[in-house]
């Protein structure tokens, strides 16, 4: 059945309402704020400069020295979520500035906080040290107006302030992370109405050539081995290093969905584009010294270079605007036996060949 309910916004409708702000990795500042009657924080707009994990907990304090500014809690609640950057141009660690386009992005939350009191809101960016993969979020800061707080939808909610800013006419203060905070008060039944449920669709990703696509145009996170590629937000991605891709999509409720994962090795592939130039070694297994060949046909610079099995380079050659065909003997035969890969760089495509030196 359907509820009646309350829904309404509380909190700053965005980061341009103070002129004053910047990004970080911030582990330990919270947020003050009362409640009347049961509630739930179902969604707030967040301000990402750096993409990663952010955790949030409801919790209320057990302890507090604003002198020094240490306290305890005791948990209540808590959500923990992957947040893609809505900075245009994200930057991990601290970044001082209000950019105006960044638009945020709105993360369902979904807390409830059933007892009415003081409670705060904590955020913490995992990692939480200025590495690459640390989220960092936007808050306002050096605000002078006066009596920034409370902000309150009355007999429900009032934000009091936040464990830098007490409230109260201060010289300079401060508005975290939260902004047009949608709240939800305790529902009570209304007549039975039929529901249709709508399941989103999970995406799909298939491997085109040397890139992987996603089925879904846009809202895409591209992961490596579970882990977050900044910027790879696009629908295809070209993968330089071997491993499990996945593509996480957050919809219209925030909901996560999940894509299949391919296990992509850039190594094979670029074996099996090597037949596009017939790249050829002969003979192969050989002692060092080798035919090389293969043609291409269009112009564009050429390196080749052979590789050990650790990746550093024993022989190298370049050469500007080459098309055609191209046949020259290779002598490496000062290497130790082992695995070797031949690679070729020609009009932005890498080719790889394996190559075995045996004395």
């Amino acid at each position: 059945y359907l509820a009646k309910e309350m829904k309404t916004s509380i909190g700053p409708a965005n980061k341009m309402v103070y002129t004053n702000g910047g990004y970080n990795t911030f582990t330990s500042n919270f947020v003050r704020f009362n409640n009347s009657v049961p509630i739930v924080i179902e969604t707030a707009r967040l301000y990402v400069g750096n993409p990663g994990k952010i955790r949030i907990i409801l919790a209320d304090l057990a302890s507090e020295d604003q002198t020094t500014g240490s306290y305890s809690y005791y948990s209540r609640y808590s959500t923990t979520f992957e947040a893609p950057a809505t900075n245009p141009n994200p930057k991990p660690g601290a970044v001082i500035g209000n950019p105006v386009d960044d638009p945020g992005a709105v993360f369902y939350l979904n807390i409830p906080v059933n007892t009415p009191g003081d409670h705060v809101l904590i955020l913490q960016c995992l990692g939480g040290d200025g590495r690459a993969d640390s989220a960092s979020v936007f808050r306002n800061n050096l605000i002078t107006t006066t009596n920034t707080y409370p902000m309150s939808i009355p007999g429900v909610m009032s934000i009091n302030g936040n464990s830098a800013t007490t409230g109260g006419a201060q010289q300079y203060q401060y508005y975290y992370y939260f902004y047009d905070m949608r709240i939800r008060t305790a529902s009570c039944p209304s007549s039975r109405v039929a529901v249709v449920a709508n399941t989103p669709v999970n995406p799909v990703i298939t491997q085109q050539a040397d890139s992987l696509v996603s089925s879904y145009a846009s809202g895409n996170q591209w992961y490596l081995n579970d882990t977050l590629i900044a910027g790879a937000n696009n629908p295809s991605y070209k993968p330089t290093k071997s491993g499990i891709y996945k593509v996480i999509i957050y919809d219209a409720f925030g909901c996560q969905l999940n894509s299949n994962t391919i296990n992509f090795n850039v190594t094979a592939l670029a074996e099996q584009m090597a037949e596009e130039i017939k790249l050829r070694v002969s003979p192969n297994p050989n002692k060092g010294r080798f035919n090389l060949s293969f043609s291409v046909t269009t112009k564009s610079d050429l390196w080749i270079d052979i590789l050990d099995a650790t990746g550093n380079k024993v022989y190298a050659a370049n050469q500007s605007d080459f098309i055609g065909n191209y046949a020259k003997e290779i002598n490496i035969e000062k290497v130790s036996s082992s695995l070797y890969v031949v690679r070729i760089q020609h009009n932005k495509k890498i080719y790889l060949k394996k190559i075995i030196i045996q004395r």
